[in-house]
């Protein structure tokens, strides 16, 4: 399937990407087609904490990835890290998949730092240990979930707000600052089971 290119975005969207080896060898084949496009120059932009350079002409701000098969967010990094400077990713789409966990609480956050927004919905996270990895996206200003089965849970909402203090935009919803005060009550309610290295609930 072809995609369609958009200055700075990488449309990865309906590619049956299941896994490392698929996402790096499709990632690859956009880099061709956005190199051999008429008028376009090379660019070369350091990897984050890597040699490689940028194999794409131009900065990508975007990822869209919705709609594939990938079951954890950690399967994005290494591919993301040999084919692009992801220090310049803003935004990751990845709704519509089969995600399970968030990966690793601190590769993942450490290969996109400067993300400020991620969709999630509709995928398959039940867990509410997995939204603790959220807290480690420090520019994560809006953020969608809804759809998960998470999203049945009692406490979700604000759960996702404590760990994401500077959101500004939560399941199409903006969040606002009446909603935030009641979330410091809720979080000092529940301080003793937010403060456990484990969830509980």
């Amino acid at each position: 399937m072809s995609t369609k290119h958009t200055k700075g975005v990488l449309d990865l969207t309906f590619m049956d990407i299941e896994n490392e080896e698929t996402l790096g060898t499709q990632i690859r084949n956009e880099s061709v087609k956005q190199i051999r496009s008429p008028m376009k120059t090379r660019s070369a932009s350091k990897s984050l904490g890597a040699t490689e350079v940028s194999a794409f002409p131009e900065e990508i701000t975007a990822v869209r990835l919705s709609n594939n098969k990938l079951d954890s967010m950690e399967q994005l990094v290494a591919p993301m890290l040999a084919n692009i400077d992801t220090s310049k990713i803003l935004w990751l789409d990845l709704s519509f998949n089969q995600l399970t966990s968030l990966g690793n609480g601190e590769i993942v956050p450490g290969a996109f730092p400067n993300v400020t927004t991620i969709y999630l919905h509709a995928n398959k996270i039940s867990k509410l240990a997995q939204l603790k990895k959220l807290k480690n996206f420090p520019n994560l200003k809006s953020l969608s979930l809804y759809g998960n089965p998470i999203e049945e849970h009692k406490h979700y909402r604000n759960y996702v707000m404590y760990m994401c203090p500077n959101l500004h935009q939560f399941d199409s919803s903006p969040l606002t600052s009446s909603e935030k005060t009641k979330n410091l009550v809720w979080a000092q309610t529940f301080r003793k089971v937010l403060n456990k290295e484990e969830d509980d609930w």
